[in-house]
């Protein structure tokens, strides 16, 4: 198999493990805003308004990881 055959099944099985991680921190952040819905503690609260925080940056940070596997439009380098 050629170099370039292997770098872009390489960046294939990467785009596909990116977009899966997002998935995965959708599922996660659905189920943090309905834990949070239903909370009438304040101190458990607090506790899930960090989790979401913290799922919603690495929901930014997986997207933006993704972004970064697909070549700008207008770039002739690929």
């Amino acid at each position: 198999m050629s170099e370039k055959r292997k770098e872009k099944k390489m960046l294939k099985a990467e785009r596909a493990r990116v977009r899966s991680e997002i998935g995965d921190i959708r599922d996660k952040l659905d189920c943090a805003w309905s834990a949070f819905d239903n909370i009438t503690d304040h101190a458990v609260m607090d506790a899930a308004i960090y989790e979401i925080s913290a799922l919603q940056s690495r929901y930014n940070c997986a997207v933006k990881d993704l972004k970064a596997l697909y070549p700008q439009e207008g770039n002739t380098d690929g």
